[in-house]
């Protein structure tokens, strides 16, 4: 288990979530199903979203010559976004 920390740019606000998880797969689909949620998302883009997921394309890339650390980016919703996510341990 790690904790992974995301690091999201969206909207002009900054959010910062952590989620407990055995791999990034899982920790990328819980911060999916969080951020779904938030007030400014509607139902649609919600779906949309956890379809993006689901997508190889839209996988957070690992960053080279940095252990632990990945970056997605983005337009979502008309809406660019910048996620960086670093793995600590526990």
């Amino acid at each position: 288990m790690g904790i992974y920390t995301f690091i999201v740019e969206f909207k002009g606000g900054t959010y910062i979530n952590q989620y407990r998880a055995s791999d990034l797969i899982i920790a990328f689909n819980m911060w999916a199903d969080y951020f779904s949620k938030e007030p400014y998302v509607s139902k649609m883009q919600s779906k949309q979203l956890l379809e993006y997921v689901k997508d190889d394309n839209f996988f957070p890339s690992e960053i080279s010559e940095v252990v632990n650390v990945w970056s997605w980016t983005s337009v979502l919703w008309g809406k660019f976004i910048i996620l960086n996510i670093v793995k600590t341990a526990e």
